[in-house]
């Protein structure tokens, strides 16, 4: 089960765990709904819309390294916005 607040609980089986890469995930995710979508934003869109059309998940969770190189497997970074000025 995933809780986001009070108000909001997805379990795991309706959550779509989303990479860019297979080496992101690692095998944690291996017997889980994963979707590696390859490197960019086109390929994410693509791959994603042709997922939420098939499964229809409740909830995407879009994990991995956003191309850093400054954090390492396991650390956890919110981002708060996609725009470039926000990364530096």
């Amino acid at each position: 089960m995933i809780k986001i607040n009070n108000e909001s609980h997805y379990s795991i089986d309706d959550t779509l765990f989303v990479f860019a890469l297979d080496s992101e995930a690692g095998t944690v995710f291996d017997d889980k709904n994963k979707l590696i979508t390859g490197i960019g934003k086109v390929n994410a869109a693509i791959e994603l819309t042709k997922e939420i059309h098939t499964r229809k998940p409740k909830l995407i969770v879009n994990l991995g390294s956003a191309g850093s190189k400054g954090f390492h497997k396991g650390e956890v970074v919110c981002l708060q916005s996609s725009s470039r000025e926000t990364w530096t």
